[in-house]
């Protein structure tokens, strides 16, 4: 899934904390991040990976996407600025939705 998902024209991605409660020689209260990256929504092969971390750094984000030109929507959090060849689309969903609402009925 790793190797496609660089491949891939258009990719979501979000971190969100993770609380692990039994992980050796880590406390309950810690923060751990999962990172999440998918591919578009009408793409012939599809892919969903999930990058287990211990920090929201750039890094995390360089190591899966790094070599990555294409299109990423995003929240705008900058660890994602690392990537030279993407096109941020952050929060771009948000902006149609809140357009489709201020809209009159049945348009």
């Amino acid at each position: 899934m790793r190797s496609q998902l660089p491949l891939e024209a258009f990719i979501c991605a979000d971190e969100t904390t993770v609380q692990v409660l039994k992980e050796q020689d880590r406390k309950p209260q810690n923060k751990f991040y999962m990172w999440v990256y998918r591919s578009g929504e009408f793409t012939e092969k599809p892919v969903a990976s999930y990058d287990y971390q211990p920090s929201r750094a750039a890094n995390c984000v360089a190591d899966i996407l790094g070599d990555y030109a294409g299109y990423l929507l995003s929240d705008g959090y900058t660890a994602y600025n690392c990537l030279d060849n993407v096109t941020c689309m952050a929060h771009v969903r948000r902006k149609f939705s809140e357009a489709q609402k201020s809209q009159p009925t049945k348009k």
